[in-house]
């Protein structure tokens, strides 16, 4: 263990947050304290811990919204900080809720010290990895690093539901509900690790890439199903325009899922309350075209040359909205693997369109 590691208690019970402080500081710990909140996104501001002890049931601001406040922050250290939740509520709804809003991990009150440290120590030590994985990635070219979160956050996923599973009073109808998501997510990480070894060696010079026979049609309905509570949240309408004699293609699954999953997601995290998004597919001149057009905040001429860059950030949504700047360069890679093209459209304040077009890729 680091000495020098910082944790930030926020607890509005004095007695144990006082506890909490004495406990951890003799475990060597740097710790302080914030009673609500409020003084805890102030305090972040002010110094950033390296981890955060979060009471849920608090004044005005409860530990929800300082949970969803730290992992919309523009400040990727602060976005990424771990967070063990503190509450007196026995309600699994209420560690799902938590963890959804991004939480990692969660324990009841009383507090058992021996179950928080090792709590602690383990998360201490994946923020270590983490933070390295993420230095290597800023460094060059580290693959693994590109795909950590999203196999990250699903792991959450499974770790929550795996919770509730166990749980001897659940009912059986919640138990197959549960146990479907599970088998989903399980299949999700699959991907994304097959989709992180084709990544891994298209950069590494490898110019084939496996092609097969799927439905694309099915594969984007899937897609926009799995983003629909994110556009009911903020209000967006989504339409799809899918061409039955553009559906059975010539393509790779797992890159055309992270490909249209990046632009999809983006259509709607870059988008306007109330706005709207389009998904279309056609046949171009012998080849496919696919096009996702948002009436989001949009894009300067001036960054439209560089989108397509490792890392390169929109001055549009710089420090507004949360992101790494790989996505669109992950995009691109992959469709010019697969034979394609991709390109931008955008004014600022009117929308964006992305148009990819494939040749051959009929059956």
């Amino acid at each position: 263990m680091n000495s020098m590691e910082k944790i930030l208690i926020v607890e509005d019970e004095p007695d144990l947050a006082n506890l909490l402080h004495y406990k951890l500081s003799e475990r060597g710990f740097n710790t302080w304290l914030a009673s609500n909140g409020e003084e805890a996104i102030g305090s972040i501001k002010r110094q950033i811990p390296d981890l955060i002890l979060l009471d849920i049931m608090m004044s005005p601001i409860d530990g929800w919204e300082v949970c969803s406040t730290i992992r919309k922050s523009s400040d990727e250290t602060v976005r990424r900080l771990p967070i063990i939740m503190l509450t007196a509520l026995p309600a699994a709804g209420d560690k799902i809720k938590g963890l959804r809003l991004g939480a990692d991990d969660y324990l009841l009150k009383p507090v058992n010290m021996d179950e928080l440290l090792l709590k602690i120590q383990n998360m201490l030590r994946k923020k270590r990895i983490e933070d390295e994985l993420m230095e290597r990635l800023k460094k060059g070219n580290d693959i693994p690093a590109l795909f950590y979160h999203e196999v990250k956050n699903q792991l959450h996923v499974i770790g929550a539901y795996s919770y509730l599973i166990a749980k001897e009073n659940i009912t059986r109808d919640k138990r197959e509900q549960f146990s479907e998501i599970l088998n989903n997510t399980a299949s999700t990480v699959s991907e994304y690790l097959e989709g992180m070894s084709i990544f891994s060696k298209i950069e590494n010079g490898e110019r084939k890439i496996r092609m097969e026979r799927f439905s694309l049609n099915s594969l984007i309905n899937k897609i926009v199903a799995s983003y629909k509570k994110d556009a009911a949240v903020r209000g967006l309408q989504v339409e799809t325009n899918l061409d039955n004699t553009s559906d059975i293609v010539n393509l790779n699954s797992i890159a055309m899922k992270m490909v249209l999953s990046n632009l999809i997601g983006n259509a709607i995290k870059y988008n306007k309350k109330g706005g709207a998004v389009s998904i279309s597919t056609s046949r171009g001149d012998g080849g496919l075209v696919i096009t996702i057009e948002d009436s989001g905040l949009g894009i300067s001429p001036d960054d439209i040359p560089y989108i397509f860059d490792r890392f390169y950030r929109s001055r549009s949504v710089e420090g507004h909205i949360a992101g790494s700047g790989i996505g669109l360069y992950i995009v691109k890679t992959l469709v010019n693997a697969m034979d394609g093209e991709i390109e931008a459209i955008s004014s600022l304040g009117k929308g964006s369109k992305f148009i990819t077009t494939f040749n051959s890729t009929f059956i």
